[in-house]
């Protein structure tokens, strides 16, 4: 049986609070989950404790330790201003170099996996040359993050990103993962409305470059991020497909908290029901 994690990002609230507040929120939201049933988390992409201040990421290890809680994986920020693919060189290695504390703040919180999107950049919104150009500097990119990763023990997985922003293509993931020893991070939502492929097309086609995943549902139409059966993915299909890839990773689930949710401990108790009974019908 996989063990059920999830992305501390289910708490996302884009005010402007200081950096003090948003982690004391993460530090009582962590509370939360493991009250809910969760024992192991990804840490979210948004800058819930600043990487650059370590006594932030210390007291988060604390607190980790105390409630016997384990980081997984970490979700590197990302941003139009913190792009791998920016073809701006200043702008690029800005973006490289905060990807960099993100995985140094992930080896001290003794999690394993980081987690970056290619790009952010929309690809209608780019010419073929400069979309060759932009992948050759997220090579570039991984290539000098992999550098400190490798140094720290850390594994990187790239996530397949929504159909319209570089990233979410199947060729430009296989370029990746051929030519770079990094794995994918395999979104279940972006895939579900990808005209390229469906979720267990994409699930067959990397099953053995797959090594972290972020499970959510969806109808097809919105990158919802609902929890498992509230969309239309078949799921038990993918999980017998999981299944026989052997994949033996978290099973992260990447689900987000809607609008008019009063009972957030008894919504997050459900999600953690209704997961394990996913998996308990479909991968034993």
């Amino acid at each position: 049986m996989l063990d059920i994690g999830i992305s501390t990002g289910f708490f996302y609230n884009d005010d402007l609070r200081s950096p003090v507040e948003k982690l004391q929120e993460l530090l009582k939201n962590l509370t939360i989950l493991k009250n809910c049933g969760f024992n192991f988390i990804e840490i979210g992409a948004v800058s819930q404790i600043q990487w650059n201040n370590s006594t932030y990421t210390k007291n988060l290890k604390k607190t980790l330790r105390e409630l016997n809680l384990t980081v997984s994986s970490l979700h590197a920020p990302f941003s139009d201003t913190i792009d791998i693919s920016d073809l701006n060189e200043l702008n690029r290695r800005t973006a490289v170099k905060e990807i960099k504390k993100a995985a140094r703040s992930l080896k001290t919180l003794n999690g394993s996996i980081l987690i970056i999107h290619p790009s952010v950049k929309e690809i209608y919104s780019i010419s073929e040359e400069e979309k060759v150009k932009r992948i050759s500097r997220i090579k570039k990119s991984l290539s000098e993050i992999l550098k400190t990763t490798t140094k720290l023990g850390l594994r990187v997985a790239v996530e397949n990103l929504l159909p319209h922003i570089l990233g979410g293509q199947k060729e430009v993931l296989k370029q990746l993962t051929d030519q770079l020893p990094v794995g994918i991070c395999f979104d279940t939502s972006h895939a579900n409305f990808n005209p390229e492929f469906s979720c267990i097309d994409f699930l067959t086609m990397f099953r053995k470059k797959i090594i972290a995943l972020h499970i959510s549902d969806n109808n097809s139409s919105w990158d919802d991020h609902f929890s498992m059966g509230k969309g239309n993915i078949d799921w038990e299909v993918f999980l017998k497909t999981l299944k026989s890839t052997n994949y033996s990773g978290v099973f992260m689930l990447e689900v987000l908290k809607k609008p008019g949710y009063c009972d957030t401990n008894a919504v997050l108790s459900g999600v953690h029901q209704e997961t394990k009974k996913f998996l308990d019908n479909y991968l034993l």
